[in-house]
């Protein structure tokens, strides 16, 4: 099943945030780093352990597509442009124009 996840982003640039992906807890970190202007994602399990830093946010492919560490949630996690034109959220963007969808695992 393909969802939206409640994460909207307003004024900061560090935001933190409780998701539930496939039954199990995870922290989602963001972090907006002007110099490149893009967010950077941080995945930690409900313990608190790092599962995935500094990952770029980016609209044109899953965001951890690259990463294959035990641990992190089967199902995939991507920005999705709702404008539908594979923009890269800008700061004020998560939660408005860019929304994140979690697929969850195919059994």
């Amino acid at each position: 099943m393909i969802r939206p996840l409640d994460i909207v982003v307003t004024k900061d640039s560090i935001y933190r945030t409780t998701v539930e992906l496939d039954g199990s807890d995870y922290e989602i970190e963001l972090v907006w780093n002007e110099r490149d202007s893009h967010w950077f994602l941080t995945l930690r399990d409900a313990e608190g352990t790092d599962l995935a830093t500094g990952v770029k946010v980016t609209a044109t492919q899953p965001i951890l597509y690259h990463s294959k560490i035990d641990g992190l949630p089967p199902g995939q996690l991507w920005a999705f442009d709702t404008t539908q034109q594979n923009i890269d959220p800008g700061l004020r963007d998560i939660g408005s124009r860019v929304i994140f969808m979690y697929s969850d695992e195919v059994a």
